[in-house]
């Protein structure tokens, strides 16, 4: 579906929300961005022999719709846990002048164990090429449970210590007492020790080995275990907004992943996932750019 098929559907709709053209207009300013900000990581990777595939919604929406998911702005790429040295070196030598990368390899109280990259003058919380790291796993299942448990127990201790709850949530709401006791639960936690763990758990198995592959941080434990072949066999797929790389086997990939991948939402779930989408992107936009 294409951005003017589906302003065509909401326009006709009797749940068009009022001002809906204005909206949406601000919103494909954000889609742009972050479609800029996928186009220099294709080019960093690609100048680099950096391994890396479209990935969740990015992945979804080159293939399905030819470019962008219309309500969604969000970007994903898959990288092995074993390039993350190699892309870090390249971002540091390559990334042009209008974009910044955000890790913990950059700051020490990063929340995240991804990388975010983002143009300068937008903040990562928000708007960002989000970078997921496969990491090998055993080929039995009960083991891969466990193994991916540890992992994303990991990645939430991170977050927990060092999430600015007054940004992820409303006062008096439960999720923010949720996070302000977990936060006091993981406050001791050292980082290091936390880091440390994590970077030994994920080169356990080491990636050209492994046969089954699992997403790094808070989706390690999902159902599915992405074979060895959606990895590394992948191709250019031409769309809308330029090329990009995705698994050869991205058919596989998003059954897997979603099921019956072709058939969208409804529209009060996509009109639902774009209001939310564009109100935390203005919340963020509000609290100031970082540059």
């Amino acid at each position: 579906m294409t951005s003017r098929e589906f302003i065509d559907e909401v326009m006709a709709s009797p749940i068009c929300p009022e001002g809906f053209l204005e909206l949406y207009s601000d919103f494909r300013r954000f889609q742009a961005e972050a479609i800029r900000a996928l186009l220099e990581f294709h080019r960093v990777c690609e100048k680099n022999g950096v391994l890396y595939q479209a990935a969740y919604g990015s992945l979804l929406g080159a293939v399905r719709d030819g470019g962008q998911i219309p309500w969604d702005y969000d970007v994903d790429v898959f990288v092995p846990y074993s390039e993350r040295e190699k892309l870090i070196r390249a971002l540091e030598a390559d990334l042009g002048d209008d974009f910044y990368y955000y890790s913990p390899e950059t700051d020490g109280r990063c929340r995240h164990m991804i990388i975010r990259l983002a143009p300068k003058g937008y903040r990562t919380e928000a708007l960002h090429v989000d970078v997921f790291f496969l990491v090998g796993v055993p080929d039995d299942e009960a083991e891969r449970m466990r193994f991916a448990k540890k992992i994303k127990k990991l990645t939430e201790k991170r977050f927990y210590k060092f999430v600015n709850i007054g940004e992820e949530s409303r006062p008096g709401s439960r999720y923010r007492m949720k996070l302000m006791l977990l936060r006091a639960v993981y406050s001791l936690c050292p980082i290091g020790l936390i880091q440390k763990e994590y970077d030994k758990l994920c080169g356990k198995y080491p990636c050209r080995e492994s046969e089954y592959f699992v997403e790094g941080s808070f989706f390690a434990d999902k159902k599915y275990r992405i074979p060895k072949r959606m990895v590394y066999e992948t191709e250019l797929l031409e769309t809308d907004f330029g090329k990009v790389r995705v698994p050869a086997d991205h058919d596989g990939l998003l059954r897997l992943i979603y099921g019956n991948y072709m058939q969208p939402p409804s529209l009060e779930a996509r009109l639902g996932e774009l209001m939310q989408h564009y109100r935390r992107l203005k919340q963020f936009e509000s609290y100031g750019k970082k540059n």
